[in-house]
């Protein structure tokens, strides 16, 4: 059907492409006078449908083999003690110290931040089988084959610590919300 042939169409040629991602938390009320942050970064992910060789290309004809390239660039995990608030930054300023505390790849990381999981880049190739039913299942449906580079965690006892504190505060304002509604306010205490 029409509807089929455009599901296809569309598999067989959706790419994806998404940079410079930064997504961070930063937190001065767990421990006022040692604030925090922690963070994800991400350079780049990308998906494009290849040739067989694995170079990019844009499918027209119905092929039974539908190959997919998939990267993942410089993904990391972060966690600053006694970290800087970007909230007194203009917003341009701290767009671009965000972009700035992006890493490009393991070798040029920032040097002021404290990686959890340090910069890791993943490859993925992926080989769909558009027809498996008509080589009566031969072949596997998704054929994937993924190099990871090396995979390096840490956490120091800092970022131990202020990760337990911010668990424990959490806690604290689950148990404080559900309790708020007999806090005596503070005015009714002083006209008594």
């Amino acid at each position: 059907t029409f509807v089929e042939r455009m599901q296809l169409q569309v598999i067989r040629n959706l790419e994806l492409s998404i940079r410079n991602i930064h997504i961070v938390y930063e937190d001065k009320s767990t421990k006022p006078n040692h604030p925090f942050s922690f963070g994800i970064t991400l350079n780049y992910i990308s998906l494009h449908t290849t040739t067989p060789d694995w170079e990019p290309t844009i499918l027209k004809e119905d092929t039974p083999l539908i190959h997919k390239l998939g990267e993942l660039s410089a993904l990391s995990i972060y966690w600053n003690t006694n970290a800087k608030s970007r909230t007194d930054l203009a917003r341009d300023d701290a767009i671009n110290n965000l972009k700035e505390k992006i890493a490009i790849d393991n070798q040029q990381a920032p040097s002021d931040i404290s990686y959890i999981l340090r910069p890791l880049n993943v490859k993925a190739r992926l080989v769909l089988a558009m027809k498996p039913r008509e080589e009566d299942f031969k072949r596997p449906m998704f054929d994937i084959k993924v190099d990871l580079d090396e995979i390096s965690l840490n956490m120091n006892r800092d970022q131990y610590s202020d990760l337990l504190d911010l668990l424990e505060f959490q806690d604290y304002l689950s148990v404080q919300s559900k309790y708020i509604k007999y806090h005596v306010k503070k005015e009714l205490v002083e006209k008594k």
